[in-house]
């Protein structure tokens, strides 16, 4: 039986946030309206490779995967290769609209931009709580 401190204390499981793919394709179609203004021979490729990115990079930056908050302090994040131990970064941004959850893990920095719609209402609310009241690196 497992004691209540290793018990997961919030259970975050984002789903894809249409408000984040709706900003993140709004910022590259102003860049490519901004590359057209230029109106280089080199335009056609620059916004073949800004469609690509942008397609690619999207779903990366919400990310997938279960990310626990524990009791202790301390994180887990599960991934397909198996579950990393993680701590609070510095970088971590917490506001009524955004959270920019910021997690070192053995493996480096890991981020996910969470907006209010990736999550059910309560369990923004408590990662909200949570994180305002947590005590985060300088």
């Amino acid at each position: 039986m497992s004691s209540p401190a290793s018990a997961p204390l919030l259970v975050i499981e984002p789903v894809s946030s249409r408000r984040l793919r709706l900003a993140w394709w709004a910022l590259h179609a102003a860049a490519i309206g901004a590359i057209a203004l230029l109106s280089f021979p080199w335009l056609l490729p620059a916004l073949i490779l800004l469609g690509v990115g942008a397609a690619v990079e999207a779903p990366r930056l919400q990310g997938r995967g279960r990310i626990e908050a524990r009791a202790d302090g301390s994180w887990r994040v599960a991934r397909p290769s198996g579950r990393l131990h993680a701590h609070l970064a510095a970088g971590t941004f917490c506001s009524r609209w955004l959270v920019v959850l910021s997690l070192r893990t053995g493996e480096g920095v890991l981020r996910r931009v969470l907006l209010p719609d990736a999550l059910d209402r309560a369990t923004w609310r408590r990662l909200r709580v949570r994180l305002r009241n947590s005590d985060r690196p300088a």
